[in-house]
This record gives C-alpha cells, sequence and structure tokens, in this order.
C-alpha cells in the first residue's frame, strides 16, 4: 500500500506536479514524496519502494517445551514464608532471575511477559489507588463491578500466614 502510494507520488512528481499536490492525492507526506522522489532519481524505478520494517510475525524465539514446564512450575509454586524470597513466578523479573539461577535459563522479562498473554495469564494492571484506609473509597470499589471489586469484595488473599 505504502509503495504503491509512493509510485503514484513519482508519477504526479514527473508529470510536473508539486510536492504539495502530490502529498494531497495520494495521503503522504511531504518528506515521505520528496524521499520517493529523491530515491527515483536516484536509483529508478527499482528504488521507489521500501522494504517492509521490523520482525515478520512468528519470527521471534519461540519457547521450547521444557522452558515451558519450568515456568509452569515456578508459577504454581507457593510462596516462601520471607518477604525477601518472594514466590519466582509473582513477577517477570523474579521469574527470569530463578530460570537463571536455577536452571541455568537466561530469559529476558519480556519474553516471560509475551508467555503470560499467549498463556492468557497476563492481566490488565489493576486501579490500586482505591485501596486505601479511606472507608469512602473502599466502598467505592466494594460496588465495582470488576476483577478488583470481586477480590476487594471476598477480602483479597491473605498477605502473610498469620
Amino acid at each position: 500500500m505504502l509503495n504503491e502510494r509512493r509510485k503514484q507520488a513519482v508519477k504526479l512528481r514527473l508529470d510536473g506536479h508539486t510536492v504539495a499536490v502530490a502529498c494531497q492525492q495520494t495521503g503522504l507526506s511531504a518528506p515521505t514524496v520528496s524521499a520517493a522522489w529523491k530515491a527515483f532519481r536516484e536509483g529508478g524505478w527499482a528504488a521507489v519502494p521500501v522494504k517492509s520494517r521490523g520482525r515478520l510475525k512468528g519470527q521471534a524465539s519461540v519457547l521450547g517445551l521444557d522452558v515451558q514446564a519450568l515456568l509452569w512450575q515456578a508459577l504454581y509454586q507457593e510462596p516462601q514464608n520471607s518477604l525477601l524470597h518472594p514466590a519466582p513466578g509473582w513477577s517477570s523479573a523474579g521469574l527470569a532471575e530463578w530460570l537463571t539461577t536455577h536452571h541455568g535459563v537466561v530469559l529476558s522479562q519480556r519474553a516471560i511477559e509475551h508467555w503470560w498473554e499467549a498463556q492468557g495469564l497476563k492481566h490488565k494492571p489493576w486501579k490500586l489507588k482505591c485501596l486505601t484506609n479511606s472507608h469512602l473509597e473502599n466502598s467505592h470499589l466494594a460496588k465495582q463491578r470488576s476483577q478488583e471489586g470481586r477480590w476487594f469484595r471476598r477480602g483479597g488473599p491473605p498477605l502473610l500466614p498469620s
């Protein structure tokens, strides 16, 4: 689509139209029209199209089944009793560190977050500004029909064992 519009802009310029007219008729910006015109002057029609940018979908490395099994194992681990050593599956940073330390698997936080998304485990960030000591704000959250409201009405998970 972009390359067709770039070719159309060059044709308009060849017909003697100004950059402004080429912009209006193709919907391209002036710098894009100028770049297409310059490419044509320097390399002919073969130089006008631009290459697609970025990585093709599905071209990134895919986690192997063994790494995925380790990720599931980490997510199913029970939290430890220390605040200094939470369960590894509670954050992408913790999970990446746990994989490196315990299994020698180096994985980026973003790769873990992509895996969470693919597994349907990643949720939108909660609006936790409502979770304060103010009774009025909490009563608003208690009436809210959302995942956050259900969590609040249930009392949320216990933070520390008593």
